[in-house]
């Protein structure tokens, strides 16, 4: 425990990240989740412009999300107790990506549904095993002033990247907005991967030389 003041606070941002790698790559990972989310906020408007969607079928957005958003919270903390929260946010990533070529390849208003339900399934793993990920990788007596740098940073970058991610579509289409959402999910799921596989790989080094 120390004072510390805010502009103590953004210096001290870099030196984290830099000192502690384990948290890095924690903290990048959950941007790139983040980043594929917006889409979310995007499905709706998409199903009205491209499929001229009226109240009936916009109605059923909110029933697939707290259906996926249920089914993905049972299913995510059994997966994260049996294995690890790495492996939630992999998967999350992995259904975020999946969205993206949902939606980008078929263009009927099932799909939007689909992917829809996709992406809440990434959202639902990534409210699950974000935070506690970032717990796991930060330094002892030190994890308060970590969750704040990883929700600053997430919540900074989500935040200018939704804003430009409406003009883009305004000015040109929704298909680069879900692209870009899409590669974002895949970077979070081969960040997630990495560490899992150097983990198995030491693991079997280990195994080898007893």
């Amino acid at each position: 425990k120390k004072e510390i003041s805010y502009l103590g606070y953004i210096k001290d941002i870099p030196k984290a990240l830099k000192e502690s790698s384990g948290f890095a790559k924690a903290v990048l990972g959950n941007v790139f989740i983040v980043v594929s989310n917006i889409s979310l906020a995007y499905y709706t408007l998409y199903a009205i412009r491209n499929f001229e969607a009226g109240p009936a079928q916009i109605a059923a957005f909110t029933s697939i999300s707290i259906i996926f958003n249920t089914l993905g919270s049972t299913v995510f903390g059994t997966l994260a107790d049996r294995y690890s929260h790495g492996h939630v946010l992999k998967w999350a990533a992995a259904f975020g990506a999946i969205a993206m070529l949902v939606i980008v390849g078929i263009p009927n208003l099932y799909a939007v549904y689909m992917a829809f339900a996709l992406s809440s399934l990434c959202y639902s793993g990534y409210f699950i095993s974000s935070g506690i990920n970032i717990v796991q990788n930060s330094p002892e007596g030190q994890v308060p002033i970590y969750i704040s740098i990883n929700t600053m940073i997430t919540l900074v970058v989500s935040s200018l990247l939704t804003m430009l991610s409406g003009v883009v579509i305004d000015n040109f289409s929704f298909t680069p907005v879900f692209i870009f959402t899409g590669i974002s999910a895949v970077l979070g799921f081969l960040l997630f991967s990495h560490d899992q596989w150097i983990r198995w790989i030491t693991i079997r080094k280990n195994r080898i030389k007893i």
